[in-house]
């Protein structure tokens, strides 16, 4: 009920409205696009974005208006505690800033939003070798930095319902929309209420929330970008006769120095090379095969890393992981015109032949 002392003041300014919706936005629609390949990009750019975001909200929360101060609204735990307790009786004082839950919340919701986004970051230099981590980290280490991303990411979307439950708790509690106010930056206050500042909107500086998206949108490629493999132009012309020409990175050397022997059974064939060209390729192998040390790529990381232990196959379809990604296959794509054979991986993959196999180079022929 409203008397004729109500009237209506800004208390969140622009700039924090509008972090705390892009930040929702980005957050979301990076957990959504976090399972689908053909979605990386927008994984990436969403990710990208939770990153810049919340430096800038750490400044703000530091030289913003009154209510977006952390000084504001972090408050020691037995505060927060008298409030949740007098909130579960309905009894909860109203703040017209943010409560001490909420503002605790606001401070787990960012720290787990930032590392979330940084494992992420992590584990695509590792697993994929991609962008400016791919030379510092190892497959393994990208791999449990893959696993962590996820936790983190599956803890953050609870803390997100248990955010909006407080809302909703909240705002039947007071009476009042707190989801409205913080779109339009309102709230109604009367003499009951804390004496209040008047707030300035900040407009100019809601400016840089919008340039953070732009400088994500403009990173992107290159945290998705993949060093191209060392290629040869004496192993491209070998295999090119036959077959595409797999990047050794896509097996053990160990695999392909067996294949290189003289006389030994290349799928039914007895390879006709002379012995400088078969040094040649051997050296090729030696120094960019799987376990060489050389670079890599997301595909062939998890090519070899299913491979077991001591194990030298001599097909990358007879691979577990190859096994597994292709399972789902159906028999009329095998036997389409444009595939015809399981090793034309270039029917699907059109970068087949840089050996990067990139996910979002995959297109599938039509029936």
């Amino acid at each position: 009920m409203t008397d004729g002392n109500d009237r209506s003041i800004l208390v969140w300014d622009l700039p924090t409205r509008l972090f705390h919706w892009l930040l929702a936005g980005a957050v979301l629609a990076a957990w959504l696009t976090g399972e689908a390949d053909a979605l990386l990009a927008w994984h990436v750019f969403f990710g990208t974005a939770v990153l810049l975001l919340i430096p800038f909200r750490l400044v703000w929360g530091i030289l913003g208006s009154l209510h977006a101060r952390f000084s504001n609204f972090i408050q020691p735990w037995p505060v927060v505690r008298h409030y949740l307790l007098a909130l579960l009786q309905r009894k909860a004082p109203r703040y017209i800033g943010h409560n001490p839950a909420a503002g605790w919340a606001i401070v787990l919701l960012m720290t787990l939003s930032f590392l979330t986004a940084l494992l992420g970051f992590a584990s695509i230099g590792g697993e994929e070798q991609r962008g400016p981590l791919a030379t510092l980290l190892s497959y393994w280490q990208g791999k449990l930095f893959g696993e962590l991303h996820e936790g983190l990411a599956n803890g953050l979307m609870a803390l997100v319902i248990v955010h909006l439950t407080g809302v909703i708790v909240g705002s039947l509690v007071h009476r009042e929309n707190l989801i409205a106010a913080m779109l339009h930056g309102r709230k109604i206050v009367n003499d009951r209420d804390e004496p209040v500042a008047i707030i300035r909107p900040y407009r100019a500086v809601a400016i840089l929330p919008i340039l953070l998206l732009l400088l994500a949108a403009w990173q992107t490629p290159r945290l998705l970008a993949t060093t191209p493999l060392v290629q040869n132009d004496s192993w491209n012309r070998a295999c090119s006769d036959c077959h595409l020409p797999f990047h050794p990175s896509l097996l053990p050397r160990d695999s392909w120095l067996a294949m290189l022997e003289p006389g030994a059974a290349h799928f039914g064939d007895i390879l006709a090379l002379d012995a400088a060209t078969t040094e040649t390729l051997k050296q090729f192998v030696l120094a960019h095969g799987a376990g060489s040390g050389s670079m890599t790529t997301g595909a062939g990381n998890r090519i070899v890393h299913s491979i077991a232990a001591g194990k030298t196959p001599w097909r990358i379809i007879e691979t577990p992981y190859w096994l597994r990604k292709h399972r789902k296959i159906k028999d009329s794509l095998w036997n389409h015109h444009e595939v015809r054979s399981k090793v034309r991986c270039e029917a699907c993959h059109k970068d087949a032949r840089t050996g990067l196999f990139e996910k979002q180079a995959i297109q599938m022929p039509q029936p």
